[in-house]
């Protein structure tokens, strides 16, 4: 597995900052350096704190991120057996979901003794 050029480019720029920072870091002594760290630490968490937010900002925005509304599917599911009163068995989709239902190529659900079955779209 080979990886991208671009990656490789970002890998060896990263590699040499952080061999960098270790020549420099280094070479002012330990005072000096835990400064250096801290200020750095401080842009660093600030930076990745902002991407956070934009990042969260951005999936939030986008059409059909709201709870609730994607579309449910079942697809090539295996068989299911309920036995008993009350039991049920479900080889497509049970419930309502505001993005719509679909089932395509469901097992075989089968009930036994007051047992419920459903291959296709249940709506309880």
């Amino acid at each position: 597995m080979s990886l991208p050029p671009k990656m490789l480019v970002a890998l060896g720029m990263f590699l040499a900052g952080m061999i960098g920072c270790v020549v420099v870091l280094s070479g002012l002594g330990l005072d000096q350096a835990e400064k250096w760290a801290s200020v750095v630490g401080v842009f660093v968490s600030a930076g990745i704190g902002a991407a956070g937010l934009v990042l969260g900002w951005r999936a939030l925005r986008q059409p059909g991120a709201t709870a609730g509304s994607a579309a449910v599917s079942a697809t090539r599911t295996g068989p299911a057996v309920a036995r008993g009163p009350g039991s049920r068995a479900n080889t497509g989709v049970s419930g309502v979901a505001p993005g719509g239902s679909t089932v395509a190529g469901s097992g075989a659900a089968e009930a036994e003794d007051g047992g419920r079955a459903n291959t296709g779209v249940e709506n309880p």
